[in-house]
């Protein structure tokens, strides 16, 4: 049984064994230098426990990331079709009016990021850019922004 539900997982995960791997690895080692450390490590610490450069770790956090990337569209949909399946202006509205209270939860940098993802449909390149932070950090906002909005709108 555990090794069909090993099987099926596997074959969900777009990434190649080797990356698979390599990410646990790495992630096990990050969690030893919590440990070790007695709180969460800045990136240069992580870079040097990993042996990676500024930039490979940057690129490893947003490979990481990808791995349980949400969609907007799907926090959307998902909230459109528990409220009906064919939703009239009504139901519209009170969608529009919960991901609304659902984005007051964000903090700040998290709204401008999604703001600036699904308003201005900048890429995380030019939000980076703007918000003078690396790629891989609002990759992690979009997917943590995402998250809590999804948790907020299936607890309603």
């Amino acid at each position: 049984m555990r090794g069909a539900i090993l099987d099926e997982l596997r074959r969900q995960d777009w990434r190649p064994r080797a990356v698979r791997q390599d990410s646990h690895r790495q992630r096990d080692a990050l969690r030893a230098l919590t440990r070790s450390l007695g709180r969460e490590p800045n990136e240069k610490e992580a870079a040097q426990a990993l042996g990676l450069s500024a930039e490979e770790y940057q690129q490893y956090l947003l490979d990481d990331s990808a791995e349980e990337m949400l969609s907007f569209d799907e926090v959307l949909q998902e909230a459109v079709a528990e409220a009906h399946h064919t939703p009239g202006p009504e139901d519209q509205f009170m969608v529009r009016r919960s991901l609304e209270q659902v984005l007051t939860i964000l903090n700040e940098k998290e709204q401008r990021v999604i703001q600036m993802i699904y308003e201005f449909e900048l890429s995380y390149k030019e939000i980076a850019a703007v918000l003078d932070l690396s790629d891989a950090r609002v990759c992690q906002l979009n997917k943590s922004a995402l998250a809590k909005m999804k948790a907020a709108l299936q607890r309603d």
